[in-house]
């Protein structure tokens, strides 16, 4: 796509005027992880150096390394950012770079000590008002553009003036489930999740609630969510940031800040034939 191009040109650019921590900041569904990987590429046939791509979730560094196998068989090491074996490396290339004020991140960087520091996010702040500090910012296209242009999917929004809680979100889906399609509902607790899962079940729809810890569980739930097994997935966190299921139609968003709102929206922007438009409902 000419915008994903134009990044990768304007972040090699900034790399050879002498830039050495850079942000690129899209939409989600942009196809971030596609312009890292070839900037990897370039980095690598152009500079010779050593390439690693770190996040916080376990379950989006096998996400991107399935990605580069399929697509761009690039040498890249995939690293958490809580790893205790750091590898040695020239560029660090950071997912999800939100992150990056963090105590984690800061201090891979500093033990690493990279050529280069490359960040992607689609939501550039903090809730915690930390800021992230870097010496150039590619910005590109932005969500409307991205719509107007057909490589995200349009949307239309719903409003309830409901308080946001299981039983809540559990009434407005049942109402009618084919309109909803494939969706995904965050919650504040686990707790609400079980619950919005069990008022779900005695309906007669079948759920699942995703949550941290085994990425193997974690697989084996959404598998069965693309199989079409199930039709709903609840969680609190864990499908906020690199999600990737352009199936998806409706988002159930909970209350939060600008950037996990941004993030929990943004699951169902990307296009898929099975859907004319996403849909987005939220509190008021």
């Amino acid at each position: 796509r000419l915008y994903q191009q134009r990044v990768i040109d304007n972040t090699m650019k900034a790399i050879r005027e002498g830039h050495r921590s850079i942000l690129i900041t899209l939409p989600t569904g942009a196809g971030k992880s596609i312009i890292g990987h070839l900037l990897a590429k370039r980095l690598i046939e152009e500079y010779g150096y050593s390439v690693g791509w770190t996040c916080m979730r376990r379950i989006l560094l096998k996400q991107a390394e399935l990605e580069n196998r399929a697509k761009f068989n690039v040498p890249i090491t995939y690293f958490s950012t809580f790893t205790h074996h750091l590898p040695k490396i020239d560029v660090v290339i950071e997912d999800e770079a939100q992150h990056s004020a963090s105590n984690t991140s800061t201090s891979i960087n500093s033990q690493i000590c990279p050529k280069v520091h490359i960040a992607m996010t689609a939501t550039p702040y903090r809730t915690d008002h930390m800021k992230l500090c870097f010496s150039k910012v590619i910005i590109d296209a932005g969500l409307r553009q991205l719509v107007d242009e057909g490589w995200l999917s349009p949307y239309h929004l719903y409003i309830t003036n409901m308080d946001w809680c299981p039983k809540t979100v559990a009434s407005i889906y049942l109402q009618d489930p084919n309109r909803w399609g494939k969706s995904i509902a965050f919650f504040q607790t686990r707790a609400q999740c079980y619950d919005f899962m069990s008022i779900l079940e005695a309906a007669g729809h079948a759920s699942e609630v995703v949550i941290g810890g085994s990425v193997k569980k974690q697989e084996e739930k959404i598998a069965r969510f693309r199989r079409g097994e199930v039709n709903i997935l609840s969680n609190v966190f864990v499908l906020t940031e690199g999600f990737d299921a352009p199936e998806l139609r409706t988002v159930f968003v909970r209350d939060s800040a600008k950037g996990p709102t941004t993030q929990m929206a943004g699951r169902a922007f990307r296009k898929h034939a099975s859907k004319p438009y996403a849909q987005i409902v939220q509190s008021d």
